[in-house]
């Protein structure tokens, strides 16, 4: 008697945990949906609208159709970035990205992220500042997908800081491993919401702010650190700003403490 209720204990048990787990999913589902579709809405809007009036209006001035094409342009490319950045979650969370590891300098990867952003930031008014302990981090990486992780935190530091703020990067060799910080000024992370923002789709929400992003490039970020060997995480006080600190071994081949927790694999 003892066992069959020890059973039908073991049974109930496991049938809430995949009731849960379930239930989880669906929330997740339903967060991505949501988050995709706002994203998708606003530049396929915008596309249609813009090409509704070229067509409608065959009479426009010549600087008026450059300007609207150009909108057209502008919105396709984040329409197509959208598409891409959420392949590639999928593809990072099924552990089929394969890295290119070569030898490449740090400094001269970040560096070109840093100029890849300073569009967006002097839209702000932003100033993006490095600080190195040296000249060059010579390292085993995937030379793009490291640019690629470096691009979106930078990108995040830019996106959540506020007019006129300053962007600080400093990268520094600690042992074996790199060290690299991304701070912001800007209104930091509440502390609910510090274990949820490297998840796919999630983004801080803050009454009456609107701010582009399917919340995806943190979670990319994360699992392309974690797939070289690497870690990341973020420290941060509200209505400070928040430091996003990543780790990774110079030499990926050799052993290190730092645990590879992706599925993806490395091409040597």
């Amino acid at each position: 008697m003892h066992s069959r209720n020890s059973l039908i204990g073991k049974t109930m048990m496991y049938e809430r945990t995949i009731h849960n787990t379930i239930e989880s999913l669906d929330k997740l589902k339903e967060r991505m949906l949501s988050r995709f579709s706002h994203e998708l809405r606003t530049p396929v809007t915008s596309i249609v609208g813009y090409a509704e009036a070229l067509l409608s209006e065959p009479a426009l001035p010549s600087e008026t159709r450059q300007q609207f094409i150009e909108i057209i342009k502008e919105e396709g490319d984040r329409l197509a970035n959208l598409v891409n950045e959420l392949m590639e979650l999928f593809a990072l969370e099924r552990g089929t990205i394969k890295l290119k590891m070569t030898e490449n300098d740090v400094i001269s990867v970040m560096d070109f992220a840093i100029k890849s952003m300073l569009s967006a930031a002097e839209k702000k008014s932003l100033t993006i500042t490095p600080f190195y302990d040296q000249a060059a981090i010579v390292a085993m990486f995937d030379k793009e997908r490291m640019f690629e992780a470096f691009l979106h935190l930078i990108s995040n530091a830019v996106k959540f800081s506020p007019q006129s703020g300053n962007v600080v990067i400093t990268a520094r060799l600690d042992n074996t491993n790199i060290e690299i910080m991304v701070s912001d000024n800007g209104k930091g992370i509440p502390v609910q919401d510090v274990p949820l923002v490297f998840r796919g789709f999630y983004r801080v929400q803050r009454p009456g702010e609107e701010i582009r992003g399917a919340g995806m490039g943190l979670a990319i970020a994360k699992h392309l650190i974690e797939l070289h060997g690497g870690s990341i995480r973020v420290v941060t006080t509200e209505h400070e700003g928040s430091i996003f600190v990543l780790r990774f071994p110079l030499n990926h081949d050799k052993p290190n403490d730092l645990k590879n927790t992706t599925g993806g694999t490395i091409a040597r």
